[in-house]
């Protein structure tokens, strides 16, 4: 008898753990994208947010400036000058304050304002403000000049006034228009005519008389006409002679 010639077994490999190690990598590579990702995100709002902060603090030291500028002539006994030792700012309400300087959104931004003495008149602006992560103070600083107005000296250079003649203070008033009365400038204007109404020069003529309305003649209220047996003009009538 033949015997069957047995063909040799192929073992099938065991791919179940080739499987298992494939998606451990996929999911540790997809890990590494989404952290990536986050923190690429996390980074572009922080830094928007910062850009924010600047914006806002530039802004508040441009109304700082500006409000230098309008209390530049305000004299020295006043509460708000500005031209003084030691640190101070502007504060909300308009008036100069050393105690409040905590200013802008929610009060994050402290405000320093100091000036540099009469020689340059220049004041440094600073605004500082704990960044987005709050472990460090971000600052932005404006160096601003405004000048204190010098009082000018009182003028003593007097002269009269237009339309007087003299020398300061004997000034000679001038004469009042023709037909007018008073002492300059007091000056009364005359009366308008007899039957005449407004005030001179503006004087308005009485309305004219009435008169007949045509064809009847005479005068008013005297108004008629000739009968037709008579000639002539009312009320000169004649009669005709036969």
């Amino acid at each position: 008898m033949l015997r069957r010639i047995g063909l040799p077994r192929i073992r099938l490999l065991d791919n179940r753990g080739d499987t298992i190690i494939e998606v451990m990598i996929v999911l540790a590579v997809l890990g590494m994208a989404l952290g990536i990702s986050y923190a690429t995100a996390n980074r572009s709002l922080s830094d928007a947010r910062q850009a924010q902060e600047n914006s806002q603090a530039t802004a508040l030291l441009q109304a700082q400036a500006e409000s230098l500028r309008s209390m530049a002539g305000n004299p020295s006994s006043s509460p708000d000058n500005i031209y003084r030792a030691g640190s101070f700012c502007v504060g909300d309400d308009g008036h100069v304050t050393t105690s409040n300087c905590s200013l802008g959104e929610a009060s994050r931004y402290k405000v320093d304002i100091t000036w540099g003495g009469a020689a340059t008149d220049t004041f440094v602006i600073k605004a500082s403000w704990e960044d987005v992560s709050g472990d460090i103070t971000d600052t932005n600083t404006l160096i601003y000049r405004v000048h204190k107005p010098v009082a000018s000296a009182p003028t003593t250079d007097h002269s009269c006034p237009p339309g007087y003649t003299g020398t300061y203070p004997a000034c000679v008033p001038p004469d009042c228009p023709s037909g007018y009365t008073g002492t300059y400038p007091a000056c009364v204007p005359p009366p308008c005519p007899a039957g005449w109404s407004g005030i001179y020069p503006a004087c308005v003529p009485p309305p004219p008389p009435p008169t007949c309305t045509p064809p009847e003649t005479g005068t008013y209220p005297d108004c008629g006409t000739c009968p037709w047996y008579a000639t002539g003009v009312y009320p000169d009538c004649r009669s005709l002679s036969l």
